[in-house]
């Protein structure tokens, strides 16, 4: 006897789901690389519907604001490997002049 149902079952959500992602993921999240922390994430609040990463360059802060958690996690992790290498490239100081 076959049946048309699996047996298997989905038990794994999306990593972005709603508020059960805000209470599993606590913030801000401190991005490292080798011990050092080179980026900081912070999460939505009230009045701002978005995620934040924020990181310094050559003493002054800078910050950009991604939609989804997983966009902001992405650029933060590309950010700290170019911090650790000594970058100061538009990329990680967004407007400067070379």
């Amino acid at each position: 006897m076959e049946s048309d149902t699996s047996d298997t079952f989905a038990t794994q959500k999306t990593p972005e789901s709603g508020a059960e992602f805000e209470k599993a993921v606590r913030f801000p999240k401190r991005i490292k690389y080798r011990g050092r922390v080179l980026a900081t994430i912070y999460g939505r609040c009230k009045g701002r519907d978005s995620y934040r990463v924020a990181w310094e360059v050559a003493g002054q802060r800078h910050m950009a604001s991604f939609s989804s958690y997983s966009l902001a996690k992405s650029h933060a992790d590309a950010l700290v490997k170019d911090l650790a290498k000594g970058s100061q490239s538009e990329r990680v100081a967004p407007g400067a002049s070379p």
